[in-house]
């Protein structure tokens, strides 16, 4: 579900929760056209699935800011997730350390 309020991004439903989306018109693969928001419509569509096979394990989120073409990074905490996400550490076997890691909750 989605709502547009009149000076501010639409407010998405995503696990009982009303999340705001920032920049809805962004569009993040300019070859096909689809923007910020019809990236979060597809995820939640596949959001039982996706969760069945990604829930309670550690994941990692990698941001493109100027869209799928551009130049990307990890971002290893999720502060702004809060209930959505826990944080644990993953050990790196080919740098033998461990890192902080969010296993992801819900979606």
């Amino acid at each position: 579900m989605v709502s547009q309020p009149d000076d501010e991004g639409p407010l998405v439903e995503a696990a009982g929760r009303q999340v705001r989306i920032s920049n809805p018109g962004k569009v993040l693969f300019p070859e096909r056209g689809e923007t910020k928001l019809d990236l979060v419509r597809y995820y939640q569509a596949v959001q039982e699935p996706l969760m069945r096979a990604m829930g309670g394990r550690p994941v990692m989120l990698q941001r493109f800011p100027h869209g799928a073409t551009g130049s990307s990074f990890f971002q290893p905490q999720w502060p702004l997730l809060g209930q959505l996400v826990r944080n644990a550490d993953v050990r790196l076997r080919e740098l033998l350390v461990q890192v902080p890691a969010p296993v992801l909750l819900d979606l």
